[in-house]
């Protein structure tokens, strides 16, 4: 039965270590310089002075740590964050450790066309419950969240997002980013650099960038079969190792074609025959020559990366000397090694991003009261809630039965000991056995409204530290939104405990879990 990779590899399985090993730290060397229109797409993107500060070290040939996210509404999951600022600690870590900058780049998705992935951000009603604020859609379909603006109804969005009373600066943030109508990148592009001034920000969709990683699509195109057939064998490989295959071996290539520009829809090409591709998935099912095809490489916007294929334009495009990931992610890393080769690449060092977990003071004065820990909240409601109570198994009925049969024994031991001078105590005895049957039945009653009282009370907090710790089953991170807690707790404060929580200690490659204390 195979298993999930990143667990492995956390915890140093030789036989996932043997996949993809654990990091070294090692920039690629320096090749030609990044090229100037490449340096002035990425200048004019930044909104900050570091990320100005940072490409002009790029410019210079500095190393990079580079991560990525989708572009979700207002940031998405917290995760999103957790990777950059983890980017952040590995960036200033490293610079140390090479005794050279390197700077933290953050790689856009925004050829992702996956709508429903990024158009929604988890939040909590006033009573604590886990929504999710969801933008509506635009009708079109397979087109890269790059070419997508905000709609009408974004206004709408972020106010359910804010909530009532929400701090000034972090609603003031959010409105100006995702007023209706702005380029769904640059809406992303404003909050992740206002929270993360360090970060450059680079998105593979402009023009510069198309036309410098033109030779990764050029290979994807002419070696199609060869990289097939590659990763074929290296997909056996993690199955014969006990792990299971993150992204499957299409018979499509690994780029994305768009045969009506780039704000058109995206397919990938299906081969037939020796030199021709179909768009996969192209209700016109038109056919396309590899000659056709090469011509529209020199197009901006022609083709786009899938998740396989990004990793080999990064590593053309930047000297990476670390790469930031999430769990999923480092289970493709894994199975792309030997297109790195086929390249002439070399394989960067891959990290695990850190893990976060935002702790509210109510939450925690909760955990606190109950001795719990935060991973105790994912145990089951029912299980958790007995523990919390300690129950005996007997119940308050058992407790009744116990206390009388128990105070009677000692009623008759202490009569037969004593002497009453042939008086015949019997009837006194039994009232005396009455009034402490109906003591017990009064005390016991009341030990069962405490205990009632005491279970609805553990159930309200099992409840609620599930909502704020597990919202729908899943960790935290990957529901609520920076957006969210930013306009509760104020987006200067909550940007500096979350960069506090990341960056404060030396980063770890199995990306621990840290407490954002608020």
């Amino acid at each position: 039965m195979s298993r999930p990779f990143a667990p492995a590899w956390r915890r140093a399985d030789p036989h996932a270590r043997d996949l993809l090993p654990g990091p070294r730290f090692e920039p690629a060397p320096a090749s030609r310089p990044l090229p100037t229109p490449v340096v002035s797409a990425l200048y004019d993107l930044q909104r900050t002075k570091a990320g100005r500060t940072g490409v002009e070290r790029l410019a210079a040939g500095a190393p990079a740590v580079v991560t990525g996210q989708q572009l979700g509404f207002a940031t998405g999951p917290l995760l999103t964050l957790a990777k950059a600022w983890s980017a952040v600690s590995w960036a200033r870590h490293l610079s140390t450790h090479l005794g050279s900058f390197v700077v933290p780049v953050f790689w856009l998705q925004t050829e992702d066309h996956d709508l429903d992935e990024v158009r929604w951000v988890g939040a909590r009603d006033p009573a604590g419950r886990p929504i999710r604020i969801t933008v509506p859609g635009d009708g079109r379909i397979r087109c890269s969240v790059g070419a997508r603006l905000l709609p009408e109804g974004a206004a709408d969005a972020v106010d359910r997002l804010l909530g009532p009373g929400p701090e000034p600066e972090a609603a003031d943030r959010v409105r100006r980013a995702c007023a209706p109508g702005r380029a769904w990148v640059d809406a992303f592009a404003d909050l992740i650099q206002a929270a993360v001034p360090e970060l450059v920000l680079l998105d593979p969709r402009a023009p510069a960038v198309q036309a410098a990683v033109r030779p990764v699509y050029a290979a994807a195109l002419e070696r199609h079969r060869h990289w097939t057939e590659v990763l074929k064998a290296r997909a056996r490989s993690v199955e014969g190792a006990g792990f299971r295959v993150q992204v499957p071996v299409r018979p499509e290539t690994l780029c994305f074609f768009h045969p009506d520009g780039p704000e058109g829809p995206r397919y990938r090409l299906r081969p037939e025959g020796a030199d021709t591709f179909r768009a996969a998935g192209d209700p016109g099912a038109t056919r396309w020559s590899l000659p056709v095809l090469q011509d529209r490489l020199d197009r901006p916007g022609a083709f786009s990366t899938s998740a396989l294929l990004r990793t080999l334009t990064q590593d053309t495009l930047l000297r990476v000397a670390a790469v930031v990931v999430g769990p999923s992610e480092l289970a493709y890393w894994a199975q792309v090694e030997p297109l790195h080769t086929d390249l002439g690449l070399k394989m960067p060092s891959v990290v695990l991003r850190d893990r976060v977990q935002v702790l509210e003071p109510r939450d925690r004065s909760r955990l606190e009261r109950w001795g719990l820990q935060p991973d105790d909240v994912c145990e089951s409601p029912t299980l958790l809630v007995d523990r919390l109570l300690a129950r005996d198994g007997h119940g308050v009925q058992a407790l009744r039965a116990q206390l009388s049969e128990r105070l009677r024994a000692q009623v008759s031991d202490a009569l037969a000991e004593f002497d009453p001078a042939g008086a015949d105590l019997s009837g006194p005895q039994g009232v005396l056995l009455e009034q402490l049957d109906r003591n017990v039945a009064r005390f016991t009653e009341k030990v069962s409204r405490m205990r009632t009282r005491a279970e609805s009370d553990a159930a309200r907090t099992v409840q609620h530290l599930r909502w704020a710790l597990f919202p729908e089953g899943v960790p935290q991170e990957r529901h609520c939104g920076w957006a969210w807690y930013a306009a509760r707790h104020g987006a200067a404060r909550f940007d500096r405990a979350l960069a506090d929580a990341v960056v404060s200690t030396e980063p770890r490659p199995d990306g621990p879990m840290r407490s954002v204390n608020l």
